[in-house]
C-alpha cells in the first residue's frame, strides 16, 4: 500500500534492531504535470488585429495551478485503523476503508489513510495495483539486493504495477491519503506481510479487509 520521512537503508519487519535508517535526504520526485486547453478567441470583425479581451472565456484557476488539492471529503467515510503491535520496530499506524469488491473476478477499491510520519506493514504486493494519490505525501521505499529507491509521490499521482514489488510505505509530515484498485491472486490474496529478514509473517485477502480481520 501497493503500505519518519526519512531514506531508509532497508526495509521490513523485524522483532529486533530497526531496519529503518534515518538522516539521509530523500531524492527529490518527479512530479506530473496537469494541464488544459482553452479554446482560441477570434478577433473582433471590426478590427482584425485587435483581440477584445472582454469576449474572452474566463480561465479557470485549476488549469494553470502548479498545485493539487483533493476535494475528496474523506472524513465522511467509515475507516478501519490498525496500530502496530510492539514486535515491531517502526510507528505503524494507517486507517483503511473499503470502497467495493468484485469477489467474482477479485478485484477491491479501498483508501488507506497514514497518519503523519506513520507506516503501513512491510509487504509485497501479490497481484497487480492501481493507485492515486489524493493527499499528502505518499513515500515508497523499495529494496533490492543491490538498491535502495525511495519515491515521494504527491497528489495527483497516478501509477498501475504489474505486482510482485516489496517495499516500505509512509505518509508524509502531514499523512497521506491514498485511492488504492488491487486485483487478488489465488482465491483472494492481496499481500504478503513479510519480516526484515524475508519471511512472509501473515497473507492478508479480501476477505480480510472486507470483514476488519486486519490486525497491527
Amino acid at each position: 500500500m501497493g503500505g519518519g520521512a526519512a531514506d531508509h537503508k532497508g526495509s521490513g519487519l523485524s522483532d529486533r534492531g530497526n531496519p529503518l535508517a534515518a538522516g539521509a535526504v530523500p531524492p527529490s520526485n518527479e512530479r506530473d504535470e496537469w494541464s488544459g486547453t482553452i479554446a482560441p478567441v477570434a478577433p473582433p470583425e471590426d478590427n482584425p488585429t485587435t483581440l477584445d479581451h472582454s469576449r474572452a472565456p474566463a480561465m479557470n484557476a485549476s488549469v494553470l495551478s502548479n498545485t493539487f488539492t483533493s476535494g475528496y471529503k474523506t472524513e465522511a467515510i467509515q475507516w478501519s485503523r490498525i496500530v502496530g503491535t510492539p514486535r515491531f520496530d517502526y510507528p505503524i499506524d494507517y486507517w483503511v476503508a473499503v470502497l467495493g469488491v468484485q469477489p467474482e473476478v477479485g478485484r477491491i477499491d479501498f483508501l488507506s489513510k497514514w497518519e503523519p510520519n506513520a507506516y503501513c506493514h512491510y509487504h509485497r504486493h501479490l497481484g497487480a495495483t492501481t493507485l492515486l494519490v489524493l493527499e499528502g505525501e505518499h513515500h515508497v521505499v523499495e529494496t533490492s539486493a543491490t538498491e535502495t529507491v525511495h519515491k515521494v509521490r504527491k497528489p495527483g499521482h497516478f501509477t498501475r504495477n504489474a505486482g510482485g514489488d516489496v517495499h516500505m510505505e509512509y505518509g508524509g509530515p502531514e499523512g497521506a491519503v491514498v485511492f488504492f484498485s488491487i486485483e487478488a491472486v489465488e482465491g483472494g490474496k492481496l499481500f504478503d506481510v513479510m519480516a526484515a529478514d524475508g519471511r512472509v509473517l501473515v497473507t492478508a485477502t479480501i476477505d480480510d479487509f472486507v470483514n476488519g480481520k486486519l490486525k497491527g
